[in-house]
């Protein structure tokens, strides 16, 4: 997309400058177009040496953007607007080059909401497949694209969210209609008309009916140790009721990493166990894009995690609330390699939180991703889950062994 026009160029330029490389621009504005530009660069080229300057101002300003919130479409706009004058006003200068280089558009992408990152890689992913470069007008696309789906009149999020919060308002006037009805089927039939999933915090009975289990909170990340540059993609378990962190010893195997023998003892609900195991130091844990690394203290093999595969939660599980709509669950092939207790804070700390209707699921976004808590599952007879582990004591074995 180019920008042909002179006085389209001397727009930009007079919205993109401040301080005194905007009273420079503001000087020529009263000039037709093609003069204007062109008596412009020359007095620029001047005054500050060459277009680098200028170059420089813009690349500075999109790498230095705020990062974006989700369900900020107004932040979104802004950023999209930002980055079309961008491409416009560095596209003449050899300078704006630097926005070519992966690494700057990986940082510029760093400042979209979490969820878009993946889809911004499936953009990547075609375009390698078709043996094409990524270039910095791809980026640009891809955020005007997400801008304009956003704020679709339609199916847009303004839009969804006006509606959803219409059928809300509508469906508990109507409930409130309905508790001076006798009729209990027409009742009913009324309230099953609503399209958001309702919780009903009465499903328990002594019979044991309705009982309800959660899906866990696990992730996919990446891990790694802190002197080697392979990683292993790999699920993580958040249990924020443990003070300890494990991993499984195929994990392990997959590293390549070492560790002392030791014995420990655990506390698990009042209940104390020994466990041979090994200790590992020096793990590090990332998002699957690897943006983020968190260190992880001393961490203690298991030969299985706490929880299995059919624990991890579900897109389909999400999908029908809309304050969900924008946390994206990766999938991946991989097993639960990995424990996370609250002795990790940083991968706890969250930065954005999507929250509903009282009973609804919430979501976390910290820096390893979008952690879902409270997904609610029916469940059938009386097989609960209970993990809440705390290291007692740790006795050492200084054989360092290969695991």
């Amino acid at each position: 997309m180019n920008c042909e026009h002179d006085d389209e160029k001397m727009n930009y330029l007079e919205q993109l400058t401040y301080g005194e490389a905007h009273k420079v621009v503001s000087s020529y504005s009263h000039l037709p177009g093609n003069r204007a530009y062109q008596a412009l660069m020359r007095h620029l080229e001047e005054r500050y040496g060459d277009t680098d300057v200028m170059a420089s101002a813009f690349i500075k300003k999109a790498l230095d953007w705020p990062s974006i919130k989700s369900g900020d479409i107004k932040s979104l706009n802004e950023f999209a607007l930002f980055l079309v004058e961008c491409q416009y006003g560095t596209e003449s200068m050899e300078a704006g080059n630097v926005l070519e280089y992966s690494e700057n558009i990986k940082r510029l992408m760093s400042k979209l909401p979490f969820h878009m990152h993946d889809r911004w890689r499936n953009v990547v992913y075609r375009l390698k497949e078709l043996h094409k470069t990524v270039k910095f007008i791809d980026f640009v696309n891809f955020v005007k694209t997400e801008a304009k789906k956003a704020t679709d009149p339609t199916y847009g999020n303004i839009a969804m969210n006006y509606s959803n919060s219409r059928s809300t308002n509508q469906r508990q006037h109507g409930q409130r209609q309905d508790s001076f009805s006798k009729n209990n089927d027409l009742q009913k039939s009324e309230n099953h008309e609503s399209t958001q999933p309702v919780v009903n915090s009465s499903t328990c009975s002594d019979k044991g009916a309705g009982d309800v289990t959660c899906a866990m909170a696990i992730i996919p990340v990446r891990v790694k140790l802190n002197n080697k540059s392979q990683s292993v993609e790999t699920y993580a378990f958040f249990d924020s009721g443990s003070s300890i962190n494990f991993c499984s010893e195929k994990l392990m195997r997959q590293l390549g990493a070492n560790g002392k023998k030791t014995q420990i003892t655990i506390n698990t609900m009042g209940n104390t166990q020994t466990l041979n195991t090994f200790a590992i130091n020096g793990l590090q844990v990332s998002s699957l894009s690897m943006e983020h690394v968190v260190d992880l203290p001393k961490v203690y093999t298991k030969a299985n995690m706490p929880v299995s595969k059919e624990h991890i939660p579900t897109q389909q599980e999400i999908e029908k609330w809309t304050h969900l709509e924008s946390v994206d669950i990766p999938e991946i092939d991989a097993d639960i390699g990995i424990m996370i207790g609250n002795n990790v804070p940083d991968a706890f700390t969250p930065f954005d939180v999507a929250t509903g209707p009282s009973g609804s699921p919430h979501a976390t976004k910290t820096r390893l991703g979008w952690i879902l808590w409270n997904v609610l599952r029916e469940t059938e007879g009386n097989s609960f889950e209970v993990n809440r582990e705390h290291l007692q004591r740790e006795g050492i074995d200084e054989t360092q062994l290969d695991i």
